[in-house]
């Protein structure tokens, strides 16, 4: 690819389910993170850091509030710590879910 990556993502939960944060990460380090974005509005970035001849992989992270009931497991989530650059196990199990997406290499190849 020529020029620095664009990178798009959206999310469309069912019913009684809303986005809480939708997460497009760089390598597994968060590099945009939009909050309580509408179900199937699209966030993008550009990212300007990947130097010609660099490779990256991308992944989302959709974190989703579920409605009371509907998430009968409490799964506790990962969050991410902005201080230590990775991601950590919540202490307390919270009505939400998570959604990753598969990996997505890329290079930034010379025009």
């Amino acid at each position: 690819m020529t020029g620095s990556p664009v990178l798009y993502a959206s999310a469309s939960p069912g019913a009684g389910s809303g986005v809480t944060e939708l997460m497009i990460l760089k390598n597994n380090e968060v590099l945009f993170a939009a909050r309580n974005p509408l179900p199937g509005e699209a966030v993008s970035v550009q990212d300007d850091q990947l130097g010609i001849g660099e490779t990256a992989v991308y992944t989302v992270l959709i974190l989703l509030r579920q409605g009371f009931g509907t998430n009968a497991d409490g799964d506790t989530i990962l969050t991410y710590s902005k201080a230590w650059h990775r991601f950590f196990l919540s202490p307390t199990p919270r009505l939400d879910e998570q959604v990753w997406t598969s990996p997505v290499w890329v290079t930034h190849a010379a025009p």
